[in-house]
């Protein structure tokens, strides 16, 4: 797939953290759910954000829409910088970036009808009211949906119709990129299926950029040109596609892909894996040191010590690891090692 490189969004050390509240309303410590991360999209093409649950995916996608306030950086998003943006500068976001949630009844309120729930958004967008009939029938159609769909409410619709119209009231404003949190997670196989496939369709028609989040590495290896891989907070690997897939660089990363099952038994029965010890820490006290050594199958007093930069290992290809270049994994092996 070509990959147009106009640039749409660039985030820039962004952090979230929230107060840990005790009695009296006291501040006794802080989670750190996104701690200091970068990306950038570029219109047309797909970032796929991978990781385990609670490493902050989400919490990252609702910071790049202002759902919730970011703690510090810088969000710019077609060339403006939005990140303390209010009235005007804050509807201009709304148009450029809407968001497509893992459960469309999070964005379909259940008393209200399918087309009308798409014609708030065209009035958001100044669509004069003699032509948003019209727009809802034209974006329905979009979606893969007929007209009479915009007389039902979302309980008559079946799962994935829903996430239809949840993308359908997304495309409503015209944005350049959709913020897609875990938007197939919750669907059947075959449905999930579909709803890939429109993703890929709706890109190649209207040049749509995505930010697209799944803790399902096969779904990601499908959708996305680039994926930044988070731990805790932070971006440890990022890297184009096949590079990221054929060669991960970081432990954690290498961790993730060998649970990911192979089609031949055989195949899965030889294969090498990395298999992680322990739980998550808690973002509210993070290791010192790398967040990922006390899982890390080849910490050693440097990792405990030293947080890794994110650097640059090759063209495109992102790392935070000390170790990253001689921990190389080719055929699904590690074959070096410090």
């Amino acid at each position: 797939m070509s990959v147009a490189r106009e640039q749409v969004l660039e985030v820039r050390d962004l952090k979230v953290h929230f107060p840990i509240r005790g009695s009296f309303g006291r501040t006794t410590g802080i989670v750190r759910a996104v701690d200091g991360v970068s990306i950038e999209l570029g219109r047309g093409e797909t970032l796929g954000i991978a990781g385990e649950s609670g490493c902050g995916k989400s919490t990252l996608a609702r910071a790049m829409l202002r759902i919730v306030e970011p703690t510090a950086g810088r969000i710019v998003v077609g060339g403006e910088d939005v990140t303390a943006a209010r009235g005007p500068a804050l509807r201009h976001l709304l148009k450029v970036m809407q968001m497509v949630f893992q459960d469309p009844n999070d964005s379909l309120n259940p008393r209200v009808k399918v087309g009308a729930a798409i014609e708030e958004a065209l009035i958001v967008a100044h669509v004069a009211p003699q032509d948003r009939p019209h727009r809802v029938q034209e974006i329905l159609r979009t979606v893969g949906l007929p007209y009479a769909f915009a007389r039902r409410y979302p309980h008559e619709l079946s799962g994935g119709q829903r996430q239809r119209v949840g993308i359908a009231r997304a495309l409503a404003v015209g944005p350049q990129l959709l913020v897609c949190d875990e938007p197939v997670s919750a669907l059947d196989v075959s449905v999930r299926a579909q709803i890939i496939n429109l993703f890929q369709d709706l890109q190649d028609q209207l040049g749509l950029g995505y930010v697209f989040i799944s803790h399902d590495l096969a779904v990601l290896r499908q959708m996305s040109h680039r994926v930044a891989v988070m731990y805790l907070g932070r971006v440890v690997e990022q890297a184009p596609n096949q590079v990221l897939y054929a060669q991960p660089l970081h432990p954690y990363t290498q961790a993730l892909l060998g649970s990911v099952p192979l089609p031949s038994p055989k195949a899965n029965r030889a294969r090498q894996r990395i298999h992680l010890v322990g739980e998550v820490p808690s973002p509210s006290s993070p290791p010192p040191g790398c967040p990922f050594h006390p899982r890390c199958p080849i910490a050693q007093d440097v990792c405990r010590n030293e947080v890794p930069p994110l650097r640059v290992i090759a063209s495109g290809h992102h790392v935070a690891c000390h170790f990253a270049q001689a921990n190389v994994w080719a055929g699904g092996e590690r074959v070096g090692q410090a």
